[in-house]
């Protein structure tokens, strides 16, 4: 059965994740073509400030702290959109985390932690939206990533929520098709995106900063997805490619935990606080990159004379490489 979907200004979207990033940006952009919003993430404080803006700006919006990753608090937040809208048409499960490390050195107390996060909070966004939906119809829309199939060093933990909700997603959409529901189930990959993901990420990396490679693409575009998805009940969407593991710089970071086990100071953001390289669009605007990084760096190897020397593959003799096998990063001494 073809998934019954309304026009995005008569929807209703329920979207975790909401404070920060992805999801606060396709709030925004839902609020401004109309659509009615709840939105769901664990700072009421944060909630609250954005909610008030969007309303500011001639918005519908309300409101529901939780954890995606407590069992019924997602069941919940859809009585929240149910006694605030009378029904749910979208639900975005977006709310995730990261962690940086290699796979052995991650504890296992914060794998768990992840998974419940972004895996057990797809399933519990899923099993609350699915009743409302097959009511009326409508769309759930399930954000993952895009994790090489050949694996990702350094950020497996996430990788491997990535591949399990792809999973579950594919699956699901397929049971509920024979079922005859009239539901669209869409799955949105991102890859790097210039939210602040990386920056709130738990690390394991002590002196040491992931940073994503080009091509960065801007929040907007995995909006503009998210919203396509509601009105057209579109499969599968890949937003921007993917591309080799992060950079890893010197740059301490003040904050180790990130926004595991709480919220992150950067609660009510959409972008990353550190400028990020613009995405390629040709491969002669590449080239002509290219050919300007490494004029650059040939300019500054110079000038830097006695200093320590690093290239590509390599890292300095501090690096601590019994952590960070060589031939998985690209360093820089900041």
């Amino acid at each position: 059965m073809k998934p019954r979907l309304r026009p995005l200004h008569q929807q209703v979207l329920v979207i975790t994740g909401a404070s920060s990033g992805i999801g606060l940006c396709t709030a925004r952009m839902a609020a401004a073509r109309g659509a009615r919003l709840l939105l769901v993430a664990r700072s009421t404080e944060a909630l609250v400030r954005i909610c008030q803006d969007l309303r500011e700006a001639g918005g519908r919006a309300e409101f529901f702290p939780t954890d995606v990753a407590r069992p019924g608090g997602l069941e919940e937040a859809a009585q929240a959109a149910l006694r605030h809208w009378g029904r749910i048409d979208t639900w975005i499960n977006n709310a995730g985390v990261s962690i940086f490390g290699r796979l052995e050195s991650v504890p296992p107390e914060d794998l768990k932690r992840l998974f419940e996060t972004n895996f057990w909070g797809t399933i519990h966004g899923s099993l609350a939206a699915l009743p409302r939906l097959k009511e009326s119809g409508g769309c759930l829309i399930n954000v993952s990533g895009m994790a090489p199939e050949s694996g990702s060093p350094l950020q497996g933990a996430a990788a491997c929520a990535q591949a399990a909700i792809d999973q579950w997603t594919s699956t699901l959409r397929q049971e509920l098709r024979l079922e005859g529901c009239p539901i669209g189930v869409s799955l949105v990959r991102p890859a790097h995106i210039a939210t602040p993901y990386f920056e709130n990420a738990r690390s394991l990396l002590g002196d040491f900063e992931a940073r994503p490679r080009a091509p960065i693409e801007p929040p907007e575009r995995v909006a503009r997805a998210l919203l396509r998805c509601a009105e057209t009940g579109q499969e599968e969407v890949l937003v921007g490619r993917p591309t080799p593991l992060e950079r890893v710089l010197r740059s301490p970071r003040v904050d180790l935990d990130g926004n595991l086990f709480r919220p992150s100071p950067r609660t009510g953001h959409e972008r990353s606080r550190t400028p990020l390289p613009a995405p390629a669009r040709s491969r002669v605007g590449r080239g002509v990159a290219l050919g300007a990084l490494l004029a650059v760096a040939w300019l500054a190897l110079r000038a830097r004379g006695s200093r320590q020397q690093v290239g590509p593959g390599e890292a300095p003799a501090d690096f601590p490489m019994h952590e960070h096998p060589r031939d998985w990063l690209e360093t820089e001494v900041a």
